[in-house]
């Protein structure tokens, strides 16, 4: 008999980006970024709509903004 419990890591990415379109994107982005590559791709296009200037979390900012550099630095 197989377990029929699944993480949701282990979810459709389908499902995934369902239940991340009904979270604001900013929440999305912290609490995902940086888990692997498969949650980084998911998360990329929330990228685009972000306003830091909301933010309090430099660590947080800083670690984004680094990604985003290294991105661009590839580009």
């Amino acid at each position: 008999m197989t377990n029929p419990i699944v993480g949701f890591d282990q979810l459709p990415s389908e499902i995934i980006l369902y239940i991340m379109d009904l979270l604001n994107p900013l929440d999305v982005i912290q609490s995902f970024f940086g888990v692997n590559k498969r949650f980084h791709k998911l998360i990329q296009h929330y990228t685009y709509s972000l306003d830091l200037r909301e933010r309090d979390d430099d660590q947080f900012t800083t670690q984004l903004f680094k990604s985003f550099k290294f991105k661009i630095e590839q580009f």
